[in-house]
């Protein structure tokens, strides 16, 4: 039997409306089978032990096998130039962000150089063309994250931070690792990350009059 291609985990399948108030409207987005799994996972208990949940860890485990860049790899497949984070955090299913935030640190410290190579942006930090953060979509009034924004805001900075500290320990210990084969120092090559996601989301970006991507309050 022939090894499953990976580029199979990235093919494109129907997702949701593109207005969510037409429901029944044919025109669909089309995403990856990942964002669609997330899709289907319940955002209620438990969604942990369910069916649909069990059915993206085994795609998550055939991407670890695969050491899939998942968020670029979507990102730029996608009609909605996002990820299946974005669509996690668009369903307030805190299930789901955990394992997928958990899939973006084994990635980072099995492959360093995906966090130089995508300047940070990756899971949490990811950004669609739009500039919105997977965080903006907890935000959206008419998502379904919105009504749980009191508890998962709070939990999403945390996570967020906590990326934040991986990364920078990623960066520096694989910059000690060149320099001590090579001799040379390669501080240089460390990226500027943000402090931490609250000063982040909250800077003005220039020529905006409001923190954020266009359109985010």
């Amino acid at each position: 039997v022939k090894e499953p291609r990976p580029e199979l985990l990235m093919m494109l399948v129907s997702g949701r409306p593109r207005s969510d108030d037409q429901p029944d409207s044919r025109a669909k987005w089309r995403w990856t089978v990942f964002s669609e799994a997330v899709r289907q996972v319940p955002t209620i208990e438990p969604a942990s032990a369910s069916a649909e949940m069990r059915t993206l860890q085994v795609l998550l485990a055939e991407a670890r096998r695969h050491q899939l860049e998942m968020d670029h790899l979507q990102m730029f497949k996608t009609d909605t130039l996002s990820t299946c984070m974005h669509e996690a955090v668009y369903s307030g299913n805190v299930h789901a962000v955990a394992s997928l935030h958990q899939y973006a640190l084994w990635l980072m410290h099995t492959r360093p150089k995906v966090v130089l190579k995508y300047k940070g942006k990756m899971s949490l930090w990811a950004e669609t063309r739009s500039g919105w953060l997977p965080y903006h979509n907890a935000c959206i009034r008419h998502s379904p994250a919105y009504a749980l924004r009191g508890q998962l805001i709070p939990w999403l900075l945390n996570l967020m931070d906590m990326q934040l500290t991986e990364m920078k320990s990623v960066l520096m210990a694989d910059a000690h690792a060149r320099a001590g084969s090579s001799g040379d120092n390669h501080s240089d090559a460390l990226l500027t990350l943000p402090t931490s996601a609250r000063h982040e989301l909250s800077k003005v970006r220039p020529g905006k009059e409001q923190a954020g991507p266009k359109g985010f309050k």
